[in-house]
């Protein structure tokens, strides 16, 4: 049933349509909130916050806006690179997958890319998480989106031209 699909192909400006997908997921949606869902948790759960943080005014509300927003400005620059850096793994994950037939397949690696990747600052110290944790979920989520959403145009785009259809999952 599937041998008959054609194999999709996979350049360069697939990964860069990718990874710009991706960036616009991960700054205008993805980061956001998974700021603020991080940001709830350490204000409700004071176990989640390293020793002597309780001090610093991170439950108030007022204080995590300020860090919602600094997260937000300050990551834009960090997180382009970070795009960039994982353009030649974009492009190489692509072709590995391009035998894969399933869509489903196709989402679930790239958003653990794009997590894994992210989550590499996590090695630097102790309390590392407590920044990269939001930024490596936001980023599994934005490629995650990215890619479904190209998935679903080639698949619009393909229907249109011919009778075939990815495979229900």
């Amino acid at each position: 049933m599937n041998t008959d699909l054609p194999a999709p192909t996979w350049t360069w400006r697939a990964s860069i349509l990718l990874e710009l997908r991706a960036l616009g997921w991960m700054l205008g949606a993805t980061l956001p909130v998974a700021t603020t869902v991080c940001m709830l948790v350490a204000a409700t759960v004071p176990a989640v916050l390293p020793e002597g943080w309780e001090s610093t005014g991170f439950r108030d509300v007022g204080y995590g806006l300020v860090v919602l927003t600094m997260m937000e400005v300050y990551g834009a620059i960090p997180t382009v690179v970070g795009a960039v850096v994982a353009l030649p793994f974009t492009m190489l994950l692509g072709l590995l997958m391009r035998p894969v037939r399933r869509p489903g397949l196709h989402v679930l690696a790239t958003c653990l890319l794009a997590g894994t990747l992210a989550a590499v600052p996590l090695a630097l110290g102790p309390f590392a998480w407590v920044l990269f944790t939001p930024v490596s979920l936001a980023a599994g989520a934005a490629g995650a989106l990215a890619r479904h959403g190209a998935l679903r145009r080639a698949a619009r785009t393909v229907r249109a031209t011919s009778d075939w259809e990815w495979p229900a999952p």
